[in-house]
Parts: structure tokens; sequence; C-alpha cells
């Protein structure tokens, strides 16, 4: 069944994603299995702080994983709205209430501790929006057959190996 999402605008394409990992090594022949997306809430903050040098207005963006509920802060981005197989989404694990909670504790925590406000920040939600960032699965096997399994960033090509069981896949 299709779902319409918003992703966050791809860097890496399946040509690119096998690319990179070739670039590695030449004794392994890297096959992208398939794409996959993995949820975050993304909010956008405006929010107020008093510090000891007078009043300061800051826009603040927060990503936070639904799967593991952990919160970063996060640069400004493009994405578009994509219709996809719902086979092809990391299902969330954090609901989008729990995840705003978490986004919050986050920026006063930030605001508190980093900047040394004098009083708690007034934050305003901006824009919030659950979005999917791209990643490649891609197998890659050697001359021995022995195989394994590669995880692409689709957005900056960073990559990890995955430890996949039978029908993980």
């Amino acid at each position: 069944m299709s779902k319409d999402v918003h992703v966050i605008s791809p860097n890496i394409d399946r040509n690119k994603a096998a690319g990179l990992l070739s670039a590695y090594s030449g004794s392994f022949l890297p096959q992208v299995q398939r794409l996959i997306y993995y949820p975050y809430l993304w909010i956008h903050y405006l929010y107020s702080v008093k510090t000891f040098l007078g009043h300061r207005s800051i826009r603040a963006y927060i990503l936070v994983d639904l799967v593991h509920n952990i919160a970063s802060t996060a640069d400004a981005f493009e994405h578009t709205l994509l219709s996809t197989e719902e086979e092809s989404l990391i299902r969330a694990k954090t609901s989008v209430e729990d995840a705003r909670k978490t986004a919050e504790t986050y920026l006063l925590h930030s605001a508190i501790h980093k900047m040394k406000t004098l009083l708690l920040p007034s934050a305003v939600v901006q824009e919030e929006q659950v979005i999917y960032k791209p990643f490649w699965i891609v197998r890659c096997s050697d001359r021995r057959r022995r195989t394994f399994h590669i995880l692409v960033d689709g957005i900056t090509g960073k990559h990890e190996i995955l430890n996949l069981q039978g029908d993980d896949l």
C-alpha cells in the first residue's frame, strides 16, 4: 500500500550508493537491495532567552528520532512530499507527543546550560513535521561468496555495516 510522506531531499541515488562503496575496495561487489526511510519529528522553534548579556531570539531546528526518542539539533534542509510503499518506512516506536516532550527538554537543557540563561526560555513552535530520512541497504559479496550488508545514508553518503539476521531485510 502506498503512503504520502515528507522526505528529506536525498543527495545519494542508487548508483552513487554503490559507487561510494566500490571506491573503498575492489575486492567486493556492492548490489543495492532497497531504499528505506527512517522516521523523525522535525520541529522549528523560535525561542527567546534572557542571558547575562540581555535578551536574544534564536531559531532552533530539532530532530527527534522516532524509533529511539533521541533529540539533536539540525540545520535547515529541503524536504519533498513522496508517495512510497509502507514496507519501505521504518515503523516509529515513539509517539509524536513523547517526541515533542523530548524536543522541549532538549531545547531547555541547551538554552539553560549552554547559553547561561537567567530564566526559562519561552519557545514557540514555528513548524512541525514527521519527516523521513532515506537510507540505502547495499548487499556486498566477495570472491569467496561471503556476504554482508551496508547501510548508506541517502543524504551524506556515510555508511556502516549492518548486522542482519535471516529475514531482517
